[in-house]
């Protein structure tokens, strides 16, 4: 049996649902309840109401987010909001978005993936996981009987002939176009089946894939297949995003650190001396004001800005000139996670405790001059293809390692567990 597979998508009609851009929305765990309200306002069949639907006081057993979930999900699909597609098919997922001054176009094949236990095969982890997301997307499947967004994979497979395959799609008119609220555009176009569907599918089916974005959905797919629901046709398989590192850029955004001022942590001065015993350290010029300017995001994959309370700005450097470490694993590795491991009783507890994250080095510095922190550590930004092979060589990195961007929408592509595959 093949790892990856076409699958027949449900997607929405435009004629009965509306533009896309009124009935798509983020992932689940990136909308917060004020988008999650505007979602709700945006549009009655907006994908929010059965990724993410409201609770009340009076939810129970039989009747809460997940089963009204699935209710409406099955409303939508008789009444033909959401439709099924006649023949399996690939699909070629791009996103085109703006970076800095420049334009970049991420794309990557939508395909049904076969699970596996992670890091025992051919997909390995780049981040922990933790129980409650899980226990809550496995109560949505099961009601729903559907997946509603795609696990994002990153693999690197020099090709030339997939680019060449990837571009002659893009020429052509895209089954779907949508413009989200940050002016990202998400287009989808139809590979079927025939020698280029095959000859991909040779080519996906060995590549050993790192996780991106979805660890908890892919755990969970898992988790499903394991159980009652194992039964269903689309069980032990789960929609992903596979995107060649090799062949397509990948946006991964900074997390910036802010280590909090408590008793047990470090003062400010005992900081940079810990710091200029494990990194080589360097002042920066100028100061790290609040609003913009001074000390911003490195360039370098390898170093990290440290910004003290008292409005200095250091480069830290590894000692070791040959290190291929990325920023964020060598800063923990040498200077935070002794600090949390210390002061919290486990890294996991003082990171949870001590340490705030924002992907904004602006309310970094703010957050430092208004006092609710001992110093600011500023990270690069990435390539998806670093992220990879830090994975790869690595493992599992810190928490809050990387904010993959753009982000891809729910319900673009649905997975039904009982009619895609069957």
């Amino acid at each position: 049996m093949p790892h990856v597979r076409p699958f027949r998508a449900v997607r929405y009609d435009p004629e009965r649902a509306g533009p896309l851009e009124a009935v798509l929305a983020p992932p689940y765990d990136v909308i917060d309840p004020d988008l999650q309200d505007r979602l709700y306002r945006r549009s009655p069949q907006n994908i929010v109401r059965l990724v993410l639907g409201r609770t009340f006081p009076g939810d129970g057993p039989t009747n809460n987010q997940y089963t009204r979930a699935a209710a409406l999900y099955r409303r939508w699909r008789e009444a033909g909001i959401l439709r099924l597609e006649a023949e399996p098919a690939l699909y070629l997922y791009a996103q085109r978005y703006q970076v800095g001054d420049g334009e970049r176009l991420t794309w990557g094949w939508v395909v049904a993936a076969q699970v596996e236990a992670l890091g025992a095969g051919r997909f390995l982890p780049h981040e922990a996981t933790l129980p409650g997301p899980k226990a809550d997307r496995l109560a949505l499947w099961s009601e729903t009987r559907a997946i509603f967004s795609q696990v994002f994979g990153l693999y690197h497979a020099p090709d030339e002939a997939e680019r060449a395959l990837a571009f002659r799609l893009m020429a052509g008119e895209p089954l779907e176009r949508s413009v989200d609220d940050d002016g990202v555009e998400h287009q989808v176009w139809v590979l079927p089946a025939g020698p280029d569907q095959a000859r991909l599918i040779a080519a996906l089916d060995p590549q050993t894939v790192v996780l991106a974005d979805g660890h908890h959905r892919f755990e969970t797919a898992l988790a499903l297949a394991q159980g009652p629901l194992g039964r269903l046709p689309g069980a032990g398989r789960v929609p992903m995003w596979l995107v060649n590192t090799a062949l397509a850029p990948v946006t991964v955004l900074p997390t910036h650190r802010v280590l909090l001022a408590a008793e047990g942590l470090p003062s400010w001065d005992e900081l940079l001396r810990l710091a200029q015993d494990a990194f080589q350290v360097e002042r920066l010029p100028g100061s790290p004001e609040p609003q913009g300017g001074g000390a911003g995001e490195p360039a370098d994959a390898q170093t990290v800005h440290l910004l003290g309370p008292d409005g200095t700005a250091w480069r830290l450097r590894p000692r070791a000139q040959a290190s291929g470490d990325l920023a964020v694993v060598a800063l923990h590795r040498e200077l935070l996670d002794p600090i949390l491991q210390r002061a919290g009783g486990s890294q996991a507890a003082g990171a949870e405790r001590w340490l705030r994250f924002t992907h904004q080095a602006g309310e970094a510095r703010r957050w430092l001059a208004e006092g609710r922190g001992v110093a600011a550590f500023l990270l690069p930004a990435l390539e998806g293809e670093a992220v990879r092979q830090a994975a790869v060589t690595v493992g599992r990195l810190p928490q809050k390692s990387t904010y993959f961007y753009p982000k891809a929408p729910s319900g673009l592509l649905i997975y039904d567990l009982e009619e895609s595959l069957g």
